[in-house]
């Protein structure tokens, strides 16, 4: 509309409207490369806005989606030092920590963003399976009902309770708590496997290998689920299944 207003000459219209489309097309193909990938897309905003603490946690989250954990890692720190009090930022790096071995800084972590919002049903959950990795059973219990409290209906947090009442060798208390959480949101392969692995302490190996069963019907790439089974069936003697 400017230029049909602004410029009275047809060929100079013409002109002008040819070198704008051929500009906004370049511009255009340019800006599609970067939406091609999420990594693409927050290291050009990462880039253009340095200072953004956002833009480099959302660049390690994409790199954390692309099992990249070194890039992650590294910008999850970017975004901490920006903003000491980015929560999400220390949720999914004590994440990584934790999946590297490194227990005690996972920890530290956590307890930051805990710390910064103390309403996370998560939090908790990630907290309870750092303390029973550390041996702290009693408090991981804890941490897991204190996921329950803020989100009763939260799947993992019984499932891990239950593992952990086996780790204290309460295999009765585990398995009530786990068998109530099946019967409140249904079958899941990860909980039938604790309800096996429960069951199997309980020396009740015939129903042991029929959670360990489901499982597999549930999820048949479970690697634990095959490996259980095979020792519960080498405990009843049937050792070619």
């Amino acid at each position: 509309w400017l230029v049909q207003r602004g410029i009275s000459a047809r060929r100079g219209r013409t002109a002008l409207i040819v070198i704008l489309v051929m500009v906004l097309s370049i511009l255009t193909v340019q800006r599609n490369r970067v939406w091609q990938t999420g990594v693409a897309l927050w290291t050009d905003v990462a880039q253009k806005t340095p200072h953004s603490a956002r833009a480099f946690y959302n660049l390690g989250y994409e790199y954390v989606k692309d099992g990249l954990v070194a890039p992650a890692l590294d910008n999850f720190n970017k975004a901490l030092l920006i903003d000491p009090d980015y929560e999400l930022a220390y949720v999914n790096r004590s994440q990584l920590l934790l999946d590297q071995g490194n227990v005690d800084l996972a920890l530290h972590d956590i307890q930051q963003a805990i710390r910064l919002n103390p309403r996370r049903a998560d939090s908790y959950l990630n907290r309870g399976v750092i303390l029973r990795r550390q041996g702290h059973f009693r408090a991981a219990i804890k941490d897991f009902e204190q996921v329950l409290i803020i989100d009763p209906e939260h799947r993992l947090a019984p499932v891990n309770a239950a593992l952990t009442w086996g780790n204290l060798g309460r295999f009765d208390t585990g398995l009530r708590v786990i068998n109530a959480a099946l019967k409140r949101h249904g079958p899941s392969a990860k909980a039938l496997v604790v309800r096996g692995a429960l069951q199997m302490a309980q020396r009740e190996t015939l129903a042991a290998v029929q959670s360990f069963s489901q499982a597999i019907t549930l999820d048949p790439d479970h690697i634990e689920a095959y490996q259980n089974r095979g020792q519960a069936w080498q405990v009843l003697g049937r050792y070619d299944e």
